[in-house]
């Protein structure tokens, strides 16, 4: 008999939810849960739902109840209560009846999630030594994403993202600056504002 563990919820930002998912997998081994299937709503992509396959279901309770799952899950910007539902495949077969009967309840089951988009960012700044991009997308990170300088004193930087809405800056020999060619801009935690860039899914040829 199979056994499995599903979790629906929402979060608010795919790429940071999926890093601190996939920095907990090790707690998830010792819980013995493995991930079978990933999914997110074809009609919103902040609703996420995780078929694990578990190999004793009292260990994959106490995960799903303990204090260091629910402090992760916050991390992550979990936004709402999960449902968790615990499966038994006596049939070989029955799990899957079990699945269809969720998706016509919570009409939230699609394909795994849209495939990355390429995205460039330029920022014109000829007289910058050392610019990186950063926003929700590397948590912020000043580091991991330097831009290369162009000879006509243009930066850029090409990232993949997942369909969404992300929140990015620029970080110029040590200070924010804003992107000056985005089209939208939000307020930060801080009083300043970021810039906005909606990631559309790419669309087949």
């Amino acid at each position: 008999m199979t056994m499995y563990m599903l979790i629906r919820h929402k979060i608010r930002d795919f790429s940071l939810w999926k890093q601190v998912y996939d920095s907990h997998i090790q707690k998830r081994l010792e819980a013995g849960l493995s991930e079978k299937h990933l999914f997110t709503s074809s009609g919103d992509p902040h609703e996420v739902i995780i078929l694990f396959e578990a190999t004793d279901l009292e260990r994959a309770k106490a995960f799903s109840e303990s204090p260091d799952l629910r402090e992760r899950m916050e991390q992550a910007g979990v936004v709402d209560k999960p449902d968790i539902y615990f499966l038994e495949d006596h049939s070989g077969m029955a799990v899957m009846d079990e699945i269809e009967e969720l998706k016509r309840m919570e009409e939230v089951f699609t394909d795994r999630p849209n495939k990355e988009v390429s995205i460039e960012f330029v920022y014109h700044a000829p007289d910058a030594g050392r610019v990186s991009l950063a926003g929700n997308f590397n948590n912020w990170n000043t580091a991991s994403l330097p831009m290369k300088k162009s000879k006509q004193g243009q930066w850029k930087a090409v990232l993949k993202l997942l369909p969404g809405r992300y929140e990015y800056k620029y970080f110029a020999d040590g200070s924010w600056v804003v992107d000056r060619e985005c089209a939208e801009v939000v307020s930060d935690e801080k009083g300043g504002v970021n810039c906005v860039v909606d990631v559309a899914p790419k669309m087949a040829a």
